[in-house]
């Protein structure tokens, strides 16, 4: 399986990340965060069908999952063209003051077989302009 991060499975901006790996994410205090990943067979290039699957993901203080939640993400999937959306509003991001925290992103199929697909840190972006109401 091949995992691949950008706004198209194709854009030339797109980075393809290891299963299971880690990668970092920045979140900017008070702003959307939206990524999408599309799952790929290991050519890189067929997608995998993710119809019978859910998404789950979260942000917690630390890395393990007895640590406090900071947030749940919305996440969506794509089923044929193997992709899966997840989003934070920055009406969740606003409420982020730690600097440093931990995500990851699961697949669960119709069977409850769980799958991590990706894992990492974020960095917390302290926002300077005081968009909040």
């Amino acid at each position: 399986m091949t995992l691949i991060a950008g706004p198209r499975s194709n854009a030339p901006d797109q980075v393809q990340l290891p299963e299971g790996g880690v990668y970092g994410i920045t979140i900017y205090q008070g702003a959307d965060f939206w990524m999408k990943l599309y799952v790929r067979e290991p050519d890189g290039i067929t997608p995998i069908d993710l119809s019978n699957y859910t998404a789950q993901a979260q942000v917690r203080t630390k890395e393990k999952i007895a640590s406090d939640l900071l947030a749940d993400f919305d996440a969506t999937i794509d089923g044929l063209e193997g992709s899966v959306t997840i989003h934070l509003a920055g009406t969740v991001t606003e409420t982020f003051v730690k600097l440093e925290a931990f995500w990851d992103l699961f697949l669960v199929g119709i069977d409850d077989q769980r799958t991590m697909l990706i894992q990492g840190p974020v960095l917390i972006d302290p926002a300077v302009t005081d968009v909040f109401p």
